[in-house]
């Protein structure tokens, strides 16, 4: 297994150093989800939530964790995509309800 190294105190970075390769079609990328996991504070910079709603999304079984031995636990980058594709709004075109004669 491999880890996404964070970029300290820079958010954005961090979360690109993420997205770049989680979203990427080719196969070398498709091999890279499979392998790395990510840490509770790298979930919560992607999906700009806190630490604490990871945790709570994990303990409800809503994104699934490996607890490590020393009792940390760690999120698969492929479960990761899933939860984002699935929190994924899509707009529907605007549709006026005023008609004009």
């Amino acid at each position: 297994m491999e880890y996404v190294r964070s970029a300290r105190g820079r958010p954005d970075e961090t979360r690109r150093r993420i997205l770049d390769p989680m979203f990427a079609g080719d196969p070398a990328h498709r091999a890279w989800l499979e392998r790395t996991l990510l840490r509770p504070g790298q979930v919560a910079i992607l999906l700009q939530v806190s630490r604490r709603s990871v945790a709570s999304w994990a303990s409800d079984g809503r994104l699934p964790s490996i607890t490590t031995p020393g009792g940390h636990r760690r999120f698969l980058a492929e479960d990761v995509r899933r939860l984002v594709e699935s929190l994924t709004v899509t707009p529907e075109p605007f549709r006026s309800s005023l008609r004009r004669e």
